[in-house]
């Protein structure tokens, strides 16, 4: 791959080995008993552990085998000898056979399972666009029954993006929860967070223009211009900050409402009221973010999705917000209205029927 720097696998058959096979046959007819082979074989070379011993106060393990310097080579099996059935001798490679070979350095295991890790650093691309490609890949050309699993920063980025939706669901109730209690009503509360689908279309919509404006070549490719790690971290960013303007509105119409305004001239109150702080506030938040947005310094491409995720969430959201709050705060209010409507109720003072 393209994409991908610095492939290492730790899997390598580079290590010289020696593979001994016992004639089976042929140790049948001249009478030597495979557990003797094996066990010959295991001792001279293996090494077995006898007992300890102790002298002048210090313990020294015990071990048969043959001395180094007999078994370095392959040659040295023809000096082996082993007793058949009969007490006779008989030469060790009369019945093995013995064939060169490579083995790897070392076996490692992942899962109770015989793994073999491959680590790699990506080019000039997220770390998630890698992931992808690998993944094709892997589906591609692995063999039945392989398992893989990532590990490292892809490992992470794949917990990261299950669960910044969780987040992203217990940020929205905490939301919920806080301006319930705040304006003591479940449905203004509504009102005002539907502000947060506003900001999903900018945060979106900008990384999606900016992403496809470097694929048409109308500037060099941003990287990072996707959902990933730090845009997702944008995101809960917005849940906190588009509301904002929407509390502005909502909290002064209420005000309005609670002097005698119908939910009308109410909002028309607060639009005309708020529409200057709504505007100085969002413009400084968005001045704010920008230099994040740009990317200057080190570790800018990284930090770049966050700051024009939470751009684009600003813009959109400010300006919908202005249309579409006022219009969901009258539809919601004479929706309450209507249902909280109270029941009319007869006149006090009725005349007396003649003879009741």
């Amino acid at each position: 791959m393209n994409n991908l720097r610095n492939v290492n696998v730790s899997f390598e058959v580079n290590k010289p080995e020696l593979r001994v096979s016992i004639d089976r046959s042929r140790a049948a007819t001249l009478g030597v008993s495979i557990e003797d082979i094996s066990r010959t074989m295991q001792i001279l070379f293996g090494g077995l552990d006898l007992s300890r011993i102790k002298v002048g106060g210090k313990e020294y393990y015990v071990m048969a085998q043959l001395e180094r310097l007999s078994r370095l080579t392959p040659q040295d099996l023809d000096r082996i000898f082993v007793r058949n059935n009969k007490s006779e001798m008989i030469q060790l490679s009369s019945v093995v056979t013995r064939t060169q070979g490579a083995a790897p350095n070392a076996i490692n295991h992942y899962g109770r399972l015989r793994s073999a890790s491959i680590t790699a650093s990506p080019g000039a691309v997220p770390i998630g666009t890698v992931v992808k490609e690998v993944e094709e890949m892997l589906a591609r050309d692995l063999p039945a029954g392989t398992l893989y699993a990532w590990g490292g920063d892809a490992k992470n980025l794949q917990d990261a993006s299950t669960e910044v939706w969780w987040v992203l669901g217990l940020a929205a109730v905490i939301v919920y929860m806080t301006l319930a209690a705040q304006f003591e009503s479940l449905v203004h509360p509504l009102t005002v967070m539907l502000a947060l689908p506003l900001a999903a279309i900018g945060a979106f919509g900008l990384l999606w223009l900016l992403d496809l404006g470097g694929k048409v070549g109308l500037y060099p490719p941003i990287p990072a211009m996707n959902i990933n790690l730090f845009s997702q971290i944008g995101l809960v960013l917005l849940i906190g900050l588009v509301t904002k303007n929407s509390i502005l509105l909502v909290e002064y119409a209420n005000q309005q409402v609670a002097k005698g305004l119908g939910s009308h001239q109410a909002m028309i109150q607060a639009g005309l009221v708020r529409l200057r702080p709504i505007l100085m506030t969002a413009f400084s938040t968005i001045a704010g973010i920008l230099p994040i947005a740009i990317g200057f310094g080190a570790g800018a491409e990284s930090r770049r999705p966050m700051g024009v995720a939470v751009v684009g969430g600003m813009l959109t959201s400010t300006f919908l917000t202005l249309f579409v709050i006022p219009v969901a705060y009258t539809l919601f209010s004479d929706l309450a209205a209507r249902f909280h409507r109270k029941p009319a109720t007869a006149p006090a003072n009725l005349e007396q029927v003649p003879g009741k």
